[in-house]
């Protein structure tokens, strides 16, 4: 080939690139910083429910608090979302000391911005999962028995017998549309917390926002006075003419078993006090 027929073709390549360019513009990198999600039961978990928050004196003190995490997603600011944990879950034992740092469930790059909604989902534990504080005679705990939150604690008062009780539930609720207060930024790591209220186990009313916190009947419920307050025991315990134990349009629960089990899906908000939707 000649000299002159390389240039020609060397002006052809040239042209050629100089056309691709001109079509379209670069793609703008999205900007990534970090963000943290963290499960968290206050301190009423990892210390104690004081006797100040019950109208009737009792203090709950958790050896167990155990909780079965499933997917947890949260929708940024343009709509997209991130997502994680559907097939596989956390499993913790909430009872865990933090100093108030909760523990993380899940910590990864992410696109810079705000992450107003959170939804998470506590569901009976999986065989599949893996993550979470828990030991593995808890996790062997809750896939047996097929529980989503089981709880181990002791009840006192200054002027009665102590009570303890053991309980185990397989209820499985969804908290949808959470008000999360996460951002992201390129120099800091964003944050939300899936916040636990264990108090909610002790309201004395399903539906009123001026629900107080019993323990009274509980006590009552330990028929034969062994100190320890059964599943068995909350089933026979009515609250059919109870002047508190209120269950607006829930008509169907009729005892202690299933009011507190109603309650267990109540217990999970963002942020401290941050609001969820239920179902």
């Amino acid at each position: 080939m000649n000299r002159s027929m390389l240039w020609v073709f060397a002006l052809l390549g040239i042209f050629a690139w100089a056309g691709c360019g001109t079509d379209e513009e670069p793609k703008e990198a999205v900007e990534q910083g970090s963000l943290s999600i963290s499960i968290y039961g206050e301190e009423f978990i990892e210390d104690r429910i004081p006797a100040w928050v019950f109208d009737d004196g009792w203090e709950v003190h958790f050896q167990k608090f155990l909780l079965h995490l499933g997917r947890v997603s949260a929708l940024h600011e343009t709509s997209s979302e991130v997502s994680f944990g559907a097939d596989q879950g956390w499993t913790f034992d909430l009872t865990a000391s933090t100093d108030g740092a909760g523990q993380v469930v899940h910590q990864a790059p992410t696109a810079v911005g705000r992450y107003p909604r959170v939804d998470y989902e506590i569901t009976p534990a999986l065989s599949t999962s893996s993550g979470g504080n828990a030991t593995s005679d808890d996790r062997a705990l809750m896939l047996d028995n097929g529980y989503s939150v089981y709880v181990v604690a002791e009840a006192k008062h200054a002027t009665q017998p102590a009570k303890h009780f053991s309980w185990g539930f397989s209820t499985t609720t969804r908290y949808s549309e959470c008000e999360s207060l996460a951002e992201v930024t390129k120099v800091g790591t964003g944050s939300t917390q899936l916040t636990i209220h264990a108090d909610h186990l002790f309201l004395d009313d399903l539906v009123s926002p001026e629900a107080g916190f019993l323990f009274d009947l509980i006590a009552a419920a330990d028929a034969d006075n062994d100190g320890d307050v059964t599943m068995a025991e909350l089933e026979v315990q009515s609250i059919i003419g109870q002047e508190r134990y209120g269950v607006g349009n829930h008509t169907e629960v009729e005892n202690l078993a299933q009011f507190i089990g109603h309650l267990v899906g109540t217990v999970g908000h963002i942020d401290g006090e941050g609001h969820c939707h239920n179902n």
